[in-house]
């Protein structure tokens, strides 16, 4: 009977140690996971812009206006970080178009620098 119980122990405990190995990789991504996807999204859209600049020899004035010339999927609506709806800074040339993008999440990345600065 002690070593029924013994076993059913030493069972559970290593359970429990590998549910404690695995945790942080099965509970979604964590603060880098989410830069990487804000990293990805500007990087994404910056090199819409260009194509369009390439193709049309003048910068969007919406992002929506890459949408609809099929460069880009979508315009990502949500921050990654902070999980609030996406407040995108747009730097446009004298002639209004958009000729690159900027986070206007305020807070600082794990590595020290403005989300802003990226």
């Amino acid at each position: 009977m002690k070593t029924r119980w013994l076993l059913w122990f030493v069972g559970a405990l290593s359970l429990v140690v590998i549910a404690l190995i695995l945790r942080p990789h099965t509970c979604g991504p964590g603060i880098k996971g989410r830069e990487g996807v804000l990293r990805a999204d500007l990087q994404q859209i910056r090199e819409s812009i260009d194509d369009h600049f390439r193709e049309t020899g003048a910068y969007p004035n919406d992002l929506q206006e890459l949408v609809e010339a099929g460069r880009l999927r979508f315009v990502p609506t949500m921050d990654p970080i902070s999980g609030s709806p996406a407040a995108w800074i747009l730097e446009r040339n004298s002639d209004g178009g958009i000729v690159n993008i900027r986070s206007g999440n305020p807070e600082t990345a794990t590595d020290g620098s403005r989300y802003q600065d990226w």
